[in-house]
């Protein structure tokens, strides 16, 4: 069955994560971010007793939302049957299903159960691998260039972050100004001249180091490197760790992080996007406590 944890009970949900790191960041991160103040997400266990899979869903009001992201995040231990999670969850009444950054073993799973003919009659519409990189150290962050400052990110710099990526019409991008508001850790760099915004990096919402830019006509100046060495050191000191995942034809982000400490991981993560043939009823899950 499924068990949704109030917001104010989330403290064993995040304990039971917490000893699972770094393989349950990116459900440790968003569970951390709700316990904050993060809306528009509930929390599932499959059970309270001895709790073996987390799923973090949109709720009722966030997933009819066209303004909040559709992202689903889940960590389950080995050899956890998690069918009745996501059956009971509420999950599966939902017309489209985007599984973020799930390792590929629990993935395979998910896949498995979307696609069973007649039980949950869903669709893969896409899906992507991608490595992810690794570290528990980084040097000394580089000093910064003269003529520029550094401060934390905030949500009116939203529009200026999400137009320095590639995938700026990912769906889970709409949760950076939320996320930000929270207090996900970043670093941004200012020209002093301008007082303008022109490199970036920050925490996603799955906990991965992410959405690094330098706008083009202040590149090799070394903000980039800067920007992710800070990062790195912040995120570090949180959780004695920090990733990063980065596509395979990314090779100067790739190198970047490799000079800075990063190693690759030894697992592939994967993203999917899933859209139901029918709709479907599934029972309603049950809402407990945990304390």
């Amino acid at each position: 069955m499924a068990v949704r944890v109030p917001v104010s009970d989330l403290s064993c949900v995040i304990t039971m994560l917490s000893g699972h790191l770094p393989d349950s960041m990116a459900v440790y991160s968003p569970v951390v971010l709700v316990s904050r103040g993060l809306s528009g997400y509930d929390v599932f266990v499959d059970r309270l007793s001895t709790i073996t899979a987390v799923l973090v869903i949109p709720d009722h009001v966030a997933s009819h939302s066209s303004d909040h992201e559709k992202s689903v995040f889940i960590f389950t231990v080995p050899d956890t049957d998690i069918q009745s999670l996501l059956n009971t969850s509420g999950l599966l009444k939902h017309d489209h299903i985007t599984f973020n950054v799930v390792w590929k073993e629990t993935y395979d799973k998910v896949r498995d159960i979307l696609s069973q003919r007649g039980v949950s009659p869903y669709t893969e519409v896409l899906s992507s691998g991608s490595d992810v990189y690794y570290t528990e150290n980084v040097p000394d962050v580089p000093t910064l260039p003269d003529g520029f400052s550094t401060r934390s990110l905030v949500p009116t710099d939203y529009e200026l972050i999400i137009s320095g990526v590639e995938y700026r019409n990912a769906n889970y991008v709409k949760s950076v100004k939320r996320i930000l508001a929270v207090g996900t850790v970043s670093v941004g760099v200012e020209e002093v001249k301008s007082g303008e915004l022109v490199a970036w990096s920050l925490q996603q919402i799955y906990g991965y180091l992410g959405m690094t830019f330098v706008r083009p006509e202040f590149r090799n100046k070394g903000l980039g490197k800067y920007v992710t060495a800070s990062l790195a050191r912040q995120m570090i000191d949180n959780n004695g760790f920090c990733m990063a995942a980065i596509g395979g034809l990314n090779s100067i982000s790739i190198n970047m992080h490799i000079k800075l400490g990063f190693k690759q991981m030894n697992r592939l993560f994967y993203s999917g996007l899933f859209r139901a043939k029918q709709s479907t009823s599934y029972a309603t899950a049950a809402i407990m406590s945990c304390s």
